[in-house]
């Protein structure tokens, strides 16, 4: 869970999509440039590289396809600077290629108002509700087609999803109510 009051709501983002995660392939990255340059879109690309595999990924497949009018990339951001980001961007993109157990980065952003379009993996469906929050994609083209529908999502609603499911309080809450049904 986290703390939402640490997480600042917007209503009204600027024109830009969001990338924030691990620059690697589990990750997706080279499906959200993709599908940034598909769909004509700017993408703002937020991330750390962490061991000589990642970076050798970096330089060999991403940092080529980072040259694009479509693409900013930032890097590892501080926490005052990834809410920003967040706060602003139009949506999340979370073109996941792995089973995510979670998926922190999805909740900080629908926190800030941020909805979410990911692909249909590991934990997407707990966290996000599709049509409402977000939308749930099986595929680039389904992506693409999102980024075009995401207007019609209601950030208020995104947040409210986060602060009745994912605080840290409700989710301590829950933890321990199924603790104490068990024991």
């Amino acid at each position: 869970g986290i703390n939402v009051d640490s997480y600042s709501f917007n209503d009204s983002p600027q024109d830009y999509f969001l990338y924030l995660g691990r620059i690697n392939a589990e990750k997706g990255i080279l499906d959200a440039l993709d599908i940034a340059k598909s769909a004509k879109v700017q993408l703002v690309v937020a991330g750390n590289i962490v061991g000589g595999d990642e970076w050798n990924y970096f330089f060999h497949e991403v940092q080529p396809q980072l040259d694009s009018e479509y693409i900013r990339f930032v890097g590892q951001v501080g926490f005052e600077e990834k809410v920003e980001l967040f706060k602003n961007a139009r949506a999340l993109l979370f073109p996941i290629n792995r089973r995510e157990p979670f998926g922190l980065v999805m909740i900080e952003a629908m926190a800030c108002g941020t909805p979410v379009i990911a692909y249909d993996m590991g934990s997407v469906r707990e966290v996000v509700k599709n049509g409402e929050t977000g939308f749930i994609v099986h595929s680039k083209e389904e992506m693409i087609a999102a980024i075009s529908d995401i207007h019609k999502i209601k950030r208020a609603n995104c947040r409210m999803h986060v602060e009745n499911n994912f605080t840290l309080k409700g989710m301590v809450d829950t933890y321990e109510k199924i603790y104490e049904s068990i024991t």
